[in-house]
């Protein structure tokens, strides 16, 4: 008679008997850990995509959402806040019951004419001080508060390039009018200057001002490279027009 297979048992895995198992001491006291079972009980969960970094918020808009102590549809406490939207600077949050459908959207700062004007008010305050892009991406870096792209931020240059032609030159007309309609001859100081100093500046402007008012009267632009210039093609020595 042929001889059955053996089968080889396996060994059973070590999962502790009496001797290695620790009893686990709580740290806390008994009420404090019927506090957080309680608190553990009461947390909802939210997006997995936490709110984190820091924002620039208005104060009457943030005194205006911490006077909602509950929900007003169901007077229940568990509100909860989330970010809907980011555009530049200003977010879009909304606050929402985890009873009920109700639900609160505001902007972390105002708007005017619907426009971000905390956006616009940022890149005006960099191009006073003189200062581009980088310089503002490296400020909010360091202080973890997200930062508008490059691009928005060459479209509210070109916004403000726009308006602040536009007053000068209103500026400029009200002068000129407000000196004709005393006198037809006026002294005038002519004065200039350089974006930069020394003489490696490229850019610059002539300006006319007034010796009677003050008042700047007109303004010319000067540049070492002009953008017509460079832009236009060369012409090559061997054409009949250079001959």
């Amino acid at each position: 008679m042929g001889h059955g297979r053996k089968r080889r048992q396996k060994k059973r895995k070590f999962h502790g008997n009496f001797r290695t198992a620790q009893k686990k001491v709580s740290e806390g006291s008994i009420s404090s850990e019927k506090l957080g079972r309680g608190l553990s009980d009461t947390l909802f969960n939210v997006d997995s995509e936490t709110l984190s970094g820091n924002r620039i918020f208005d104060i009457e808009i943030l005194m205006s959402i911490f006077s909602i102590p509950s929900c007003p549809v169901c007077y229940n406490q568990e509100l909860y806040l989330i970010e809907d939207s980011r555009l530049c600077l200003q977010s879009n949050l909304c606050l929402k019951c985890k009873n009920c459908s109700f639900t609160k959207g505001f902007t972390s700062t105002s708007k005017v004419n619907n426009l971000n004007i905390i956006n616009l008010l940022f890149v005006f305050g960099m191009r006073i001080i003189g200062k581009g892009f980088s310089a503002g991406k490296k400020l909010f870096s360091m202080l973890n508060i997200p930062y508008p792209s490059k691009c928005t931020y060459r479209q509210h240059e070109i916004k403000l390039l726009h308006a602040a032609s536009q007053a000068a030159n209103n500026s400029m007309l009200e002068s000129a009018k407000s000196i004709a309609e005393c006198s037809n001859e006026c002294g005038v100081s002519v004065d200039g200057t350089w974006q930069k100093r020394g003489y490696s500046s490229l850019n610059g402007c002539v300006s006319t001002i007034s010796v009677d008012s003050g008042k700047i009267l007109d303004t010319l632009k000067c540049s070492v490279n002009i953008v017509e210039c460079v832009r236009k093609p060369k012409k090559h020595r061997d054409s009949p027009k250079n001959a």
